[in-house]
C-alpha cells in the first residue's frame, strides 16, 4: 500500500458521500463511477467550480491551531457538504488525489515551481522554490508506457488554474471560454536523469501566453514532503499567502477573487470580458462579502483584524508575522 492508498483508506465512504454531495450539489451514486476520461473531467471541474481556493487558515492560525495535512484535518474541511471551506494546493490536490484513487485512477503527486510574472527567466535564476504540487492521473490502460492516457490535474492554483484536466500529449491548447492552457515539454540539456521539465502555460483574454508553473514528472511528491513548503506558505513574510486574505472561485464563466481589501468580479461573456472592482473598507463589509460570494461564515473579529492587516505597509509585514509567531509560541507554552 502506498501513501495515497493509506490516505484514501483513512477516509470512510460516508465522507466520500458528503464530498460528492458537496461538489455535485446532490446525492450521487459515486460507487458506480468508472475511471474514465468523462468521469475525471466531471469530478475535476465540479471540484474546481465548487470548492474555493483560499488561505483563511493562514490568518486563523494567529488565533488558533496551525494548518495540517493529515486525513482528519482534510476531512473536516472538504468532506462535509455543510461546510463551504476550501484551501490551497497542498490541501486541494491531496483531497482530489484521494478521491480519484478511491474511484480507481492511478494518481501521482508531483512537485512544481510557480513562475508567474517571470517571463522566460530560467528556472535556476527565478529564486522560486518548489512550493506547488500537481497530479498526474492515468486512465486504466494495458500499455502503461502510453502517455496518451495521462492527464495533469490541478484544482489548487486558484483563479488562473485549469478548470479541466490537461492532456499531456494534446496538440492544441485547451480552451475554457476566452482562456487557454497548454503543457509544453522542455528537454533540460546536460542532465543524465530527470531531463524533462513540463511547463504549464496559460493565456488570458487580451494578454500573451504566460508560464504559470513548471513541474517534473520524475519527481514524486509525498504528502510528508508538503510539510516544509506548507510552513513557508503559512509563515514566511515573503510568501504570497501571508500578504492578506485570498479567496477565489470560478463558476459559470464568472470569476470572483477577494485579495486583501479588494473584491474583483470578472465575467467571461460571448462578446468579451467585463471586470468590476469594489474596495473593502470595514470588517462588516468583508464578512458580508465573503458570505455572499463564497458562503463562508467569517468571524467578525477575524474580519476586522484582516481589514486592519491590509493597512500594514508591505515592508512591515515581516515584523507583524514575527510577532504573531512569538505570540503563538508563548500561548503554546502556557
Amino acid at each position: 500500500m502506498d501513501e495515497l492508498s493509506e490516505l484514501t483508506a483513512a477516509i470512510p465512504d460516508t465522507d466520500f458521500d458528503e464530498y460528492f454531495k458537496r461538489i455535485f450539489k446532490a446525492e450521487v451514486n459515486w460507487k458506480s463511477f468508472q475511471p474514465s476520461e468523462e468521469v475525471l473531467f466531471r469530478i475535476h471541474e465540479a471540484h474546481f467550480c465548487t470548492i474555493p481556493f483560499e488561505n483563511l487558515d493562514v490568518f486563523k492560525r494567529l488565533h488558533g491551531p496551525d494548518i495540517h495535512l493529515h486525513s482528519q484535518a482534510l476531512r473536516s474541511k472538504f468532506f462535509n457538504s455543510a461546510t463551504k471551506r476550501g484551501g490551497y494546493c497542498f490541501e486541494q490536490n491531496s483531497v482530489l488525489a484521494a478521491v480519484l484513487c478511491r474511484i480507481g485512477y492511478h494518481v501521482e503527486m508531483l512537485e512544481a515551481r510557480v513562475l508567474l510574472h517571470l517571463g522566460t527567466t530560467p528556472v535556476y535564476r527565478s529564486g522560486k522554490q518548489r512550493g506547488h504540487v500537481v497530479l498526474h492521473v492515468r486512465l486504466p490502460t494495458k500499455d502503461e508506457a502510453n502517455s496518451d492516457s495521462i492527464y495533469m490535474c490541478d484544482v489548487g492554483f486558484g483563479r488562473l488554474g485549469p478548470q479541466v484536466p490537461l492532456k499531456l500529449n494534446k496538440e492544441s491548447p485547451t480552451r475554457i471560454g476566452h482562456s487557454q492552457w497548454e503543457i509544453r515539454k522542455v528537454e533540460i540539456a546536460g542532465l543524465t536523469f530527470n531531463k524533462q521539465e513540463f511547463g504549464v502555460w496559460h493565456k488570458q483574454p487580451d494578454s500573451e501566453w504566460e508560464r504559470a508553473f513548471v513541474y517534473y514528472p520524475q519527481n514524486l511528491f509525498y504528502i510528508m514532503d508538503c510539510v516544509s513548503p506548507n510552513c513557508f506558505t503559512c509563515y514566511d513574510p515573503t510568501s504570497s499567502f501571508t500578504q492578506g486574505i485570498w479567496i477565489s472561485k470560478r463558476q459559470d464563466n464568472v470569476e470572483v477573487t477577494l485579495f486583501r481589501n479588494e473584491i474583483r468580479i470578472i465575467e467571461d461573456t460571448e462578446t468579451g470580458v467585463t471586470t468590476d472592482v469594489t474596495a473593502i473598507t470595514n470588517g462588516k463589509q468583508l464578512q458580508q462579502t465573503v458570505f455572499k460570494h463564497f458562503e463562508i461564515d467569517l468571524d467578525i473579529e477575524l474580519a476586522e483584524s484582516l481589514v486592519k492587516f491590509t493597512a500594514i505597509e508591505p515592508g512591515k509585514l515581516e515584523k507583524y508575522h514575527a510577532f504573531a509567531r512569538l505570540k503563538n509560541t508563548l500561548l503554546d507554552s502556557m
